[in-house]
């Protein structure tokens, strides 16, 4: 382990050094000194004796030095192994993890100093533990903490007071129940605390609003904070003063009590047998239906890519479909096929995705979406679109118009399942969320930089504009920032795209049920058009540039930005974080990529751009943009010397935009 990190001292390294100590101090002893000391029968110099006497205090010096920086490594790996053991229940997710590697390297883990852990963040890993604050705390360099959606569970222990330097915890969505630690308000270096949506009960601590930053909404069992029910005093029960009452008293809870658990194990016994019954006569009745449906021939509309289970039992995938909320399951057993859509991601089987629990991403206005993970660890994204009434063969002409569409920046549709009463599409799931999770979350590190901006416009123009152009009649009719999601290179990929035909009143979904940025003309027409994605794309474009959040009618954001523009208080549109990133030269850019937006947000729906036009015009930007950082970075490597002495400094000027 000593090893590993060359910023600890070894045995060998110690003994080194006190060699050429000793050397040293020979070579450079003084000259005539001829007093001697005998010791074991030998004569030593008495200046001999000076050099062996500071040899032996410099030995002991770095052997301390040495021995405190191992210990001190040792007790946070120990401490940080500790509480995965407690976090990662199945031991299955933390496997970088190890004893004998760099806990730098280690997943979720940001070290500053070399060596000192400041940051663990293990965000939406489903470890299902439980969280170990006296392990956690040992780490005394530790300052932010995030176990968001995580799992863990059990209460908050009052070791957590051990952390002295914690400034953030983030401990959203997760199970943890029982009091909040009072020891929580004895850290006086905690600026922000989450522990919202959990389990907590009892009274809210008194924090004495100072600067901390409290969330504890979701958690119904809370009492005596900031909009929350006053707690209520039990009063006090009044003694039995007589000693044989007690014993009665006592006596009689104790036979009631047997008699209602023996009533109440009757009573679930029963019911489950009765349950399992007929259960099992329904799942039977299933099997012998989809048996049936096994031998004949699939429509040639679901024979690429289609897969079938080989057996089906009792003990099978519906077991366990049905025992969570989130669950996905199969509700008709007409169909038992999940159509593969591309060939080369056959990895998952339908038998598998059923079993599968699913995490509750959010509602819209064709289904819910859900992130399920597969027992060998991989991530999928599940739309389940319920009562659509859309006739069989029309939706699977669909998904397959929709498998052929071929793009980088669009999101690839891998599978689907299609019965009577549900549908599901299946998609990749993309870890680095969407647009706009990172332009309005919490995400200090995550902060989205000029450079990043234009590449994202530019990749949703290049997305739409191949959109229109394999479907002319048909629009997006959805694009928000929700909807525009980054892989692992942070490259966008349009979803939610291909549904337009479900938005029909005989289908089921009514448009105004859909949640997208609106055009004004939808008012008076009803009526999705390419022009109204143009619409969308300005919108997305004016909520990349300021910043701000956009209502649900859309509406609001432009209006802001024409008052702004026209007032000429230019700098005040921008968000401050972009600007900061930016070059001089990249202000320019800004402004008009800024023109753009404001076009494709017109009033009149003639006045806007095609998206082919859009998508060439923040083409330009984009390489003129990269020439700017390419000269930049020549000029700066050909006068590194003067802008090192200070006397270079950039004049940097306020923006206008004229309209």
């Amino acid at each position: 382990m000593i090893g590993t990190n060359p910023y600890f001292f070894s045995a060998e390294k110690v003994h080194w050094v006190y060699h050429e100590f000793v050397q040293f101090m020979l070579i450079n002893q003084p000259k005539g000194d001829v007093r001697t000391t005998t010791m074991a029968g030998r004569k030593i110099s008495h200046t001999h004796m000076k050099i062996i006497t500071r040899a032996i205090f410099v030995l002991c010096l770095f052997q301390s030095v040495a021995y405190f920086c191992v210990a001190e490594d040792e007790n946070v790996i120990r401490a940080l192994l500790e509480s995965s053991k407690a976090m990662d229940k199945n031991q299955s997710v933390l496997t970088s993890w190890k004893e004998d590697t760099d806990p730098c390297k280690w997943t979720g883990i940001t070290c500053k100093g070399g060596s000192h852990v400041t940051h663990i963040v293990l965000e939406g890993l489903q470890l299902n533990g439980t969280l170990d604050s006296k392990a956690l705390c040992q780490v005394k360099t530790l300052r932010v903490l995030s176990l968001q959606d995580i799992g863990i569970q059990g209460p908050l222990s009052s070791d957590i007071s051990a952390c002295t330097n914690i400034q953030r915890i983030y401990l959203r969505n997760n199970k943890l129940s029982g009091p909040i630690p009072e020891e929580l308000t004895g850290l006086n270096r905690l600026q922000l605390l989450d522990l919202s949506n959990n389990y907590f009960s009892g009274p809210v601590p008194a924090f004495n609003g100072a600067s901390i930053t409290l969330d504890i909404s979701g958690n119904p069992a809370l009492c005596g904070g900031p909009q929350m029910q006053q707690c209520s005093i039990e009063p006090a029960a009044s003694p039995v003063t007589s000693h044989r009452k007690k014993r009665a008293a006592a006596r009689f809870a104790m036979w009631a009590g047997y008699v209602a658990l023996a009533v109440t194990l009757l009573f679930v016994f029963t019911f489950i047998f009765l349950h399992r019954k007929k259960y099992y006569n329904k799942i039977e009745a299933k099997v012998e239906k989809v048996r049936s449906g096994w031998s004949a021939t699939p429509s040639k509309a679901t024979t690429p890519g289609t897969m079938t289970p080989s057996k089906m039992n009792k003990s099978s995938e519906f077991l366990t479909s049905m025992s969570s909320e989130y669950a996905v399951s199969m509700v008709d057993s007409k169909s038992t096929s999940l159509v593969f859509l591309d060939e080369r991601r056959k990895g998952m089987k339908f038998e598998e995705l059923l079993r599968s629990s699913a995490e509750l991403l959010g509602r819209g206005g064709l289904g819910s979406l859900y992130r399920v993970v597969l027992y060998d660890g991989s991530s999928w994204v599940v739309k389940r679109i319920r009562d659509i009434r859309v006739p069989r063969q029309d939706f699977e002409r669909r998904m397959a118009l929709i498998g052929r569409l071929k793009h980088p920046n669009v999101l690839p549709l891998v599978a689907y399942y299609c019965s009577k009463e549900e549908k599901l599409l299946v998609y990749d799931h993309l870890r680095n969320g969407s647009i706009s999770t990172l332009l309005h979350g919490h995400f200090e590190d995550k902060k989205l930089d000029w450079q990043t901006r234009l590449a994202v416009a530019s990749g949703v123009a290049h997305g739409l504009a191949y959109l229109h152009h394999q479907n002319p009649n048909s629009p997006h009719a959805n694009l928000k920032s929700s909807n525009i999601l980054l892989n692992d290179k942070y490259e966008p990929c349009i979803s939610e795209y291909g549904l337009f035909f479900l938005l029909d009143e005989p289908a089921g979904i009514s448009p105004g049920q859909w949640s997208g940025y609106k055009a004004p003309e939808y008012n008076q027409t009803k009526r999705f058009t390419h022009k109204s994605d143009v619409y969308s794309f300005g919108i997305m474009l004016l909520e990349l540039l300021t910043g701000k959040p956009v209502d649900s009618s859309g509406l609001d954001l432009p209006r802001w930005v024409t008052s702004v523009v026209r007032e000429e208080w230019t700098v005040e549109v921008f968000d401050q974080s972009m600007v900061q990133t930016g070059s001089h030269s990249s202000e320019d850019r800004m402004v008009q990529l800024l023109r753009i937006a404001v076009s494709c947000v017109s009033n009149n729906p003639a006045s806007r751009p095609v998206m082919a036009e859009v998508s060439r015009l923040i083409d330009k930007l984009k390489e003129a943009e990269e020439q700017s950082i390419d000269q930049s970075y020549m000029e700066s490597s050909s006068t590194s010397t003067s802008y090192v002495s200070g006397n270079a400094t950039p004049d940097r000027t306020p923006m206008s935009v004229s309209r």
